[in-house]
């Protein structure tokens, strides 16, 4: 597999740059499942927008993905690699490829490509992990928030409900001494 000039393909909701094919052969991400859709999904004979895992152009018919000869995984038609295994997509700069390139170098281009992908693993669980944090840190402030306001409003019930023990009792009081100020009438 050659080294490719484009850019690392990675999925567009959570990042990943680890794919698997899905059952009907499209690449979903690994960490959330997310099929992968180009940036730009259009038509390069005609320009017409097309959905992902669509296999021809809906408007001129031209074809726009390509199974992978080794895992069967559906590619972009631009594709140089494929996206789950990393097999080279063009046939015969793979067959050289695989005769040219001796055992060991095949090794030393495989402990390259497991720590790039190690490390691209690693980042994106990294970040999965800030915004997990984040999530737990904002939820745990609402949290505190909802137990401040429900004290408060403690403390309020528990201050009317003494006032009003006040009131209660102070009438009491009052009416207990009107009653023993008043003579009892004589028949």
């Amino acid at each position: 597999m050659k080294a490719s000039s484009q850019a690392p393909v990675t999925c567009p909701r959570c990042g990943s740059s680890v794919f698997s094919a899905g059952p009907d052969g499209a690449p979903l991400c690994d960490y959330c499942g997310a099929p992968y859709a180009p940036a730009d999904p259009r038509c390069p004979r005609c320009g017409t927008t097309y959905e992902a895992g669509v296999r021809r152009c809906l408007s001129c018919g031209a074809v726009l993905t390509r199974d992978c000869p080794l895992c069967g995984t559906q590619n972009l038609l631009t594709a140089s690699q494929c996206l789950v295994c990393g097999q080279a997509l063009d046939a015969s700069e793979a067959m050289f490829e695989r005769l040219s390139t001796k055992t060991p170098d095949q090794l030393r281009r495989m402990r390259r490509t497991g720590a790039q992908i190690k490390v691209e693993e690693e980042r994106a669980s990294e970040a999965r992990l800030a915004a997990m944090w984040s999530e737990e840190k904002r939820l745990r402030e609402e949290q505190a928030r909802a137990q401040a306001r429900r004290e408060h409003q403690e403390r309020i019930m528990i201050a009317v409900v003494i006032g009003l023990v006040a009131v209660a009792v102070s009438v009491a009081i009052i009416i207990t001494l009107i009653s023993s100020r008043t003579p009892a009438p004589i028949f």
